[in-house]
């Protein structure tokens, strides 16, 4: 975060031709320019995506100019608009190409409502197991966890096992720990994607302050439920072994368990999860 964030900030906005300019990664940001023909721009962009499709612009220029912005490719099109003072929402018609939407601004200030629709996506990973994603947030399984505080241990090259702290390695601080992270939920599930359904607490029309840190256990004001069940799968040496091959034109795995509703947080809060997940049919009765 102290190299990642200062990097995307300074590439949020880009400069088009001499005279316009995009904003191309997408978040929560104020910035001034002024462009090779001499025109002053003022741009703050209020928002909470990627947890919320909305974002709020407030623009003032000298002079016309074209604010391009960035359409995702994930974007479901027919739930996507922008307004512009207020006006009706119309639909969006990115450039194929770059994915960027022109939008014709007029001198003094305007505001621009710019909503990105987004549905539930699921991607085939390797091994027949699937990711999910709503918007830009990969989603994983929510197993749980116990967090165990440790004293802190000192590595290198001649301590491959680690070395607790003490008097002769005094530049890792007393205040420094590990922690050891154990689930509390079974990990060994499949899901059934026709199940998953995305939910969120913020409101569109009234967006709400996002917890901090927002990426903490439970923090982000969305999730996506489904119902799965337990999987022949089991461990090696502690962890995960690598899952079974499905037998030669089957696509979903056997239930070993019960049917249960399960979780799915996003991805950055959870320091336990499983973000690769094999698929089950519930839909048929299994043996």
């Amino acid at each position: 975060m102290p190299q990642g964030l200062p990097k995307f900030l300074s590439a949020s906005f880009v400069e088009i031709g001499d005279n316009d300019l995009g904003h191309a990664l997408l978040g929560p940001a104020q910035a001034s320019f002024t462009t090779k023909m001499i025109t002053d721009i003022v741009i703050t962009c209020k928002t909470n995506y990627p947890f919320s499709p909305a974002l709020y612009y407030n623009v003032t220029t000298t002079s016309p100019f074209t604010f391009y912005l960035r359409v995702p490719s994930w974007s479901a099109l027919k739930a996507s608009s922008i307004s512009v003072n207020g006006t009706d929402a119309t639909s969006l018609t990115p450039d194929p190409r770059t994915g960027m939407m022109p939008v014709s601004l007029r001198s003094g200030t305007s505001t621009l409502t710019y909503t990105i629709g987004a549905d539930i996506r699921v991607e085939q990973r390797a091994n027949s197991t699937t990711a999910i994603y709503y918007g830009a947030i990969l989603y994983a399984l929510d197993v749980g966890q116990t967090v165990t505080t440790l004293a802190n241990s000192f590595y290198n090259g001649s301590h491959s096992h680690g070395a607790p702290y003490n008097t002769s390695t005094p530049f890792i601080p007393k205040e420094v720990h590990d922690f050891a992270f154990t689930n509390t939920k079974p990990w060994n599930m499949a899901i059934d994607i026709s199940s998953l359904t995305f939910h969120t607490t913020l409101n569109s029309t009234s967006e709400l302050a996002l917890r901090n840190p927002v990426f903490g256990y439970q923090g982000p004001p969305t999730y996506i439920s489904g119902k799965g069940c337990e999987i022949d799968w089991p461990l090696h040496n502690g962890l995960p072994a690598p899952l079974p091959a499905l037998p030669e034109g089957v696509s979903h795995r056997n239930c070993t368990g019960n049917v249960t509703n399960l979780v799915l947080m996003p991805y950055g809060s959870l320091k336990n999860h499983m973000a690769e997940l094999p698929t089950v049919d519930l839909s048929v009765s299994r043996s």
